[in-house]
């Protein structure tokens, strides 16, 4: 009888953590994988930001509430950031592929798009440009032009940043 009140006991004692605090033993090291990561006062992008965060930095997670993720920087600084820009997947780990870009947004689907092809300058399937060197001659001169058209369009981090703002998308819904 006693043995037995002795595994009872030790087996509630070691489950009872787990049922009071599941992330105890959860991974705790998330890495930014987007370029330009802000750290938040509070759970919100509108709040003030705490720290820029550099591309690959290991930051030590505290919290989780709802698609945000409390946090402590390698520097000691804690706050807030959107799940979004943050992987548990340390990056290059996997030998260059792009790491859990969506971080944790769920089960959408995953993509083998190298990093190095996910560049915005890139189009259809890795062409950059369109010209008469091309070994694809069939391709008519106005869609050339067109596809060249296209591809010299730049769209700056500040007006994605502003079109996530006014679009209440990611980080900025609510």
């Amino acid at each position: 009888m006693m043995k037995r009140s002795a595994i009872v006991l030790a087996t509630f004692l070691f489950v009872l953590p787990l049922l009071l605090e599941p992330e105890i033993f959860a991974q705790t090291t998330l890495w930014v994988v987007s370029d330009g990561a802000r750290l938040h006062a509070e759970k919100t992008a509108a709040s003030p930001t705490v720290a820029a965060l550099p591309l690959d930095a290991a930051l030590t997670r505290i919290a989780t509430d709802g698609k945000w993720h409390q946090v402590e920087t390698e520097d000691g600084k804690t706050g807030w950031i959107y799940r979004g820009k943050v992987s548990d997947a340390k990056p290059g780990a996997d030998g260059g592929e792009l790491d859990d870009l969506l971080g944790d947004l769920g089960d959408l689907g995953g993509s083998d798009i190298l990093l190095a092809a996910a560049d915005t300058s890139r189009s259809i399937r890795g062409r950059t440009r369109l010209d008469a060197s091309d070994e694809r001659s069939d391709i008519p001169e106005p869609l050339r032009q067109a596809l060249d058209q296209v591809l010299s369009f730049y769209v700056s981090d500040a007006e994605v940043d502003a079109f996530l703002r006014e679009g209440r998308i990611g980080e900025y819904a609510e």
